[in-house]
């Protein structure tokens, strides 16, 4: 069918500020950030397409628009503070991270004039991560730098889906701990030959997991 162009929209908007103060010896860093993120998809790839092939009237194509509603807000509050172990520019950091994300997600299916014909995904996901870490920055010799630390993070969701399970809402939670180090030397003239081991973790699809489920990373 042909269809006017410019269905798909994006809509973003960000905000965030860090300040830092001087503590002591020490310093004293807190951020805050927040967002809203709006993008909608309509797409119609095959048209009437199946419906002549199979020999069928042409009444269901696969016209669908998707959405993806979503805000975010976060906090970050961190220390620094210099100690001597292998030079004086040694430095040990700790720091507390919070965000929390809120997520509406639509996929629905057309009909030729543009209606609703059904609905495949119509959930709510909310999601927190909270995590700490420490991280250290050691200057054992002239020109090299080694940074590292353990980080512990927590992730929490709860989805609420309106179609199969009629609004039930489930949770799961699970934790993470990871580390990084990396060494840095300066081999001169601004090169630098870096090496870098992390542990990192990727999220689940929040709509697939079942309640009470230990997340898995």
């Amino acid at each position: 069918a042909n269809l006017p162009l410019g269905r798909d929209r994006t809509t973003q908007a960000l905000i965030g500020s860090d300040v830092i103060w001087r503590l002591g010896e020490g310093t004293l860093g807190i951020g805050a950030f927040g967002g809203k993120t709006k993008t909608t998809f309509r797409q119609n790839l095959t048209g009437f397409v199946l419906d002549e092939l199979a020999g069928k009237p042409p009444t269901a194509s696969d016209d669908a628009e998707q959405v993806n509603d979503a805000w975010t807000a976060g906090l970050t509050v961190l220390y620094r503070h210099g100690v001597k172990l292998t030079s004086p520019r040694d430095a040990f950091e700790v720091g507390v991270s919070a965000r929390v994300d809120s997520v509406d997600q639509t996929d629905t299916r057309l009909l030729p004039d543009g209606h609703k014909q059904s609905a495949l995904v119509d959930d709510t996901v909310n999601a927190t991560n909270i995590g700490a870490y420490a991280d250290a920055a050691l200057y054992p010799i002239k020109r090299v730098v080694i940074r590292g630390g353990p980080r512990l993070d927590s992730l929490s969701f709860s989805t609420k889906d309106r179609l199969g399970n009629a609004g039930i809402e489930r949770t799961a939670q699970g934790f993470h701990a990871g580390a990084k180090v990396t060494v840095d030397v300066a081999a001169g003239g601004g090169v630098h030959a870096v090496a870098s081991y992390g542990d990192g973790f990727r999220s689940p699809q929040a709509r697939e997991l079942v309640e009470g489920e230990r997340v898995p990373f």
